[in-house]
């Protein structure tokens, strides 16, 4: 048995992490940090939605280069608070670095750790306004953001 790969699901926790652990995006996402959700009334409004779009392996000898995207959007019915939001978002991810737990077959309870080569804001997202289910307004600001990891076999 080799050495187990890599997958979007601890990548995806340490993004969340990451905008958790940034006070000002903390408290500007009065709703949260959620994975996909659409417009919403049962949840304060501005919130953040992150979603996997794609998560791809390139190989070759000996290692994987693990390409994940994920489409993290705001919602709210304000329009400059969504944007407010998500500039906070972009100043804290855009070139900087992720730190994600390796798998480890030998010991499962002691992960090593992998750093990012890349963590970048990709396209912005074109999203229109959508109705919540009471009728109300909500607008949506995003992007696209890929985190790229170098990963032993």
């Amino acid at each position: 048995m080799g050495t187990p790969l890599i997958t979007s699901g601890p990548v995806k926790q340490a993004l969340i992490n990451k905008l958790r652990g940034n006070s000002a995006i903390d408290a500007a996402a009065v709703g949260g940090i959620h994975e996909g959700l659409n417009a919403s009334d049962t949840i304060k409004y501005p919130y953040v939605v992150l979603s996997l779009a794609s998560a791809p392996y390139e190989f070759d000898w000996g290692s994987a280069m693990f390409v994940s995207s994920y489409d993290i959007v705001v919602r709210g019915p304000n329009p400059v608070e969504v944007n407010r939001l998500d500039a906070l978002i972009t100043a804290e991810l855009n070139d900087s670095s992720l730190s994600v737990p390796e798998p480890n077959p030998e010991d499962p309870e002691d992960p090593g750790t992998l750093t990012s080569l890349n963590l970048r804001r990709e396209e912005e997202l074109p999203l229109p306004p959508e109705r919540s289910a009471m009728g109300r307004k909500i607008y949506q600001n995003g992007a696209n953001y890929s985190v790229w990891l170098h990963h032993r076999l």
